[in-house]
């Protein structure tokens, strides 16, 4: 059965069985992508190959169909929010840390440059949150606005594709020249466009405190379209937001600050907290649905 035809109240056992294959897949194809770039690079590898083949490991042995099915389960709980909270602080503190320990070195470099580990995982949880989006919106008696979900799901799905430069960083096309001329980077971007550039991390930036800010507030509007949680985020996310917006703040107001490496490659680190606190939430709204008789 397809999920447009899937029941909303199956969906939280239908994400389980997705995310646990998906994280095999995705495991497998990490390590062995970190190990096919050591053996290519031998005797000089880089360490964060490793490190991404030791991630792929990890993703394998933890992320199973029963831990998701397990993390859906509490997320339906009063203790959800709670649960959210401890994701994101561990999130929150191992990207400080990793910062503190690792940064300006090569390894900090790698890790944070292009077609590297954290670029691939925030393309990730964009990928995935469209999916979420697209099976809630289509998915029969589901609670939420289907346009805005499908709406969503497009957004995350370009926004996902622009990550990866609509598949270059995958397949190693060359840019067209009357192209390239056009972007900061040199790729078949649209959102490193000169003039639309400059404008990204001033948009993280708003957008990550005022989806901060909208995770401490209580709202109860009139509005019918935003009477339910969907464009609500839960306190529990609020960490990863502020990290978010600390980040963003600092690349948007000292560029070409050096503190630890380049302040402004930390920016990758925004993107990642943002992608990650929309993939939460949308298995949040799955496991733990509004219902209108609780407003």
């Amino acid at each position: 059965m397809g999920f447009g035809l899937a029941k909303f109240s199956s969906l939280p056992d239908h994400v389980s069985l997705f995310l646990g294959r998906f994280s095999s897949i995705f495991g497998i194809a990490l390590i062995l992508g970190g190990l096919g770039k050591i053996i290519y690079d031998v005797p000089d590898f880089a360490v964060s190959d490793l490190a991404m083949s030791a991630f792929g490991l990890l993703v394998v042995t933890v992320f199973s169909r029963k831990s998701f099915a397990g993390l859906m389960h509490r997320l339906s709980t009063p203790s959800g929010e709670r649960l959210l909270f401890l994701i994101s602080l561990i999130v929150c503190f191992t990207v400080v840390i990793t910062k503190l320990v690792t940064g300006g070195s090569d390894f900090y470099e790698n890790f944070l440059g292009e077609n590297s580990v954290v670029e691939w995982l925030t393309a990730l949880f964009l990928l995935l949150s469209a999916y979420l989006s697209l099976v809630t919106g289509l998915s029969k008696g589901s609670p939420y606005t289907k346009w805005l979900l499908l709406a969503f799901a497009s957004i995350f799905f370009v926004a996902f594709m622009e990550e990866l430069a609509w598949g270059q960083m995958m397949f190693g096309w060359e840019t067209p020249e009357d192209f390239r001329s056009l972007n900061a980077q040199g790729e078949t971007t649209l959102h490193n466009i000169h003039g639309i550039h400059d404008l990204i991390s001033p948009a993280l930036l708003l957008f990550s405190s005022a989806s901060a800010g909208i995770s401490l507030t209580k709202m109860k509007p009139n509005i019918p379209l935003l009477r339910n949680n969907l464009l609500r985020f839960s306190k529990g996310l609020f960490p990863m937001f502020f990290l978010a917006a600390i980040i963003c703040a600092v690349v948007v107001f000292m560029p070409g600050t050096k503190f630890l490496g380049r302040v402004n490659q930390d920016i990758e680190w925004a993107e990642f907290l943002i992608s990650f606190s929309i993939f939460m939430h949308s298995l949040s709204l799955i496991a733990n649905p509004f219902k209108e008789n609780n407003n």
